[in-house]
């Protein structure tokens, strides 16, 4: 009998690269945006109503126009419909608001970020804040559903519907000592959750395999 043919791959598309076979030059992509490594924060998933983006954006705003933190960006991702942010936005100038990205220029975003903000009003796990904080990246949160389980201790967490609270959590990652706390906790979790995932992964092959 023929041998069988190799299972399908992307690889076999004519001009397919992978994540690890494309070049990324870091700073040229973050020139293009116009910011500057740890220079930004960063909110994802931006088109979903459930990540209730549009609060924080207003709470980042409120900090912005009282002078505060004004060397920093907003760069929000998954951005579908630009106006639904910008209306009566006063700081245009502190946001970036990109469409969906690809995986690699994501990956550039959360490693070179000031902070990470997760205003999510309700999930499953949370991946987000884990792919900050596999960078040290310190990260408010809210303090809902599954995030608190996720992110332990590492977080600075908010309530969701506050955009008082969501200011308050900004402002304290602006403070040098709060910052450096939560990186370090942030690598700590990091670690933690990377670990517990290898671990449960090999328990259950090896029920299964039983």
């Amino acid at each position: 009998m023929p041998p069988n043919p190799p299972p399908p791959s992307f690889k076999n598309i004519k001009g397919f690269l992978s994540l690890e076979d494309r070049e990324f030059d870091e700073m040229k992509e973050l020139d293009a945006l116009h910011v500057e490594p740890k220079k930004y924060f960063l909110m994802t998933s931006a088109a979903r109503w459930i990540k209730n983006t549009l609060r924080a954006v207003q709470a980042f705003d409120s900090v912005f126009e009282k002078g505060l933190a004004t060397s920093y960006k907003v760069v929000v991702t998954g951005v579908t419909c630009k106006g639904i942010f910008t209306k009566g936005l006063k700081s245009s100038g502190n946001f970036v608001f990109l469409d969906y990205t690809d995986r690699g220029l994501q990956q550039i975003l959360y490693k070179n970020q000031y902070a990470f903000v997760y205003p999510s009003l309700n999930e499953g796990f949370g991946t987000p804040p884990v792919e900050s904080m596999q960078y040290g990246i310190p990260v408010a949160a809210s303090g809902t559903s599954a995030i608190p389980e996720t992110c332990g201790d590492a977080a600075l967490y908010f309530d969701p519907y506050s955009v008082s609270e969501i200011r308050n959590r900004i402002m304290q990652l602006l403070d040098s000592g709060t910052y450096s706390e939560y990186a370090e906790k942030s690598r700590n979790r990091y670690k933690y959750i990377a670990t517990r995932q290898e671990q449960d992964l090999t328990a259950l092959a090896e029920y299964i395999l039983k």
